[in-house]
């Protein structure tokens, strides 16, 4: 058995190691086609290609009757359910119970209302679907002094909104999108 010199040995291991990560280094810049040198030839080799694909900005598109039709369902529907929710709440006598469903058809309305504003709508409905996402934001305020409230009483004392347009345009859209007036039909 010989000597075995440790501070020479592991030198010598990182020499290795620096000249290694030096290789690997000058052989990813080769293959990303850039160089070591501060020369100035930018000229493309035939190994290298420079091409540019410009990817269009996609158009936005007006949605049919019938998508409209859909989107209205998909979206409305939520909120409907998360209104029905709140309703029944609304009939015990268990604020926790009223906070929490107002918590969540305030949340659930005010998502719908951004959601239907982003929407390009047809132009026949787009008035309407204007008021109906003004309506959805009035109601996520609503909803809100519900949740805020603390207590049953001062639940009672809360003035309900008039939902009167909202409701009108929301027929008008179903009418015109041949959705059900039902508005439990079709979620």
């Amino acid at each position: 058995m010989g000597t075995y010199d440790v501070g020479t040995t592991l030198h010598g291991r990182a020499r290795t190691r620096i000249t290694i990560v030096s290789l690997v280094t000058s052989v990813m810049l080769m293959l990303a086609g850039c160089s070591t040198t501060s020369g100035t030839d930018t000229t493309p080799s035939q190994s290298q290609s420079h091409t540019s694909t410009v990817t269009p900005t996609p158009t936005p598109t007006v949605m049919s009757d019938a998508a409209a039709g859909q989107f209205y369902l998909t979206n409305i529907c939520i909120s409907n359910r998360a209104s029905t929710a709140l309703n029944t709440a609304m009939g015990a006598s268990d604020y926790s119970a009223l906070q929490s469903a107002a918590v969540a058809a305030r949340d659930t309305a005010s998502k719908v209302a951004g959601i239907f504003d982003k929407a390009l709508w047809p132009d026949d409905v787009k008035e309407d679907a204007a008021t109906v996402s003004a309506g959805l934001f009035a109601q996520a305020s609503y909803e809100d002094d519900i949740a805020k409230a603390g207590s049953m009483e001062a639940f009672y004392a809360i003035q309900t909104p008039d939902f009167s347009a909202f409701s009108t345009a929301s027929q008008r859209i179903r009418s015109r999108l041949n959705l059900p007036a039902d508005t439990a039909a079709g979620c």
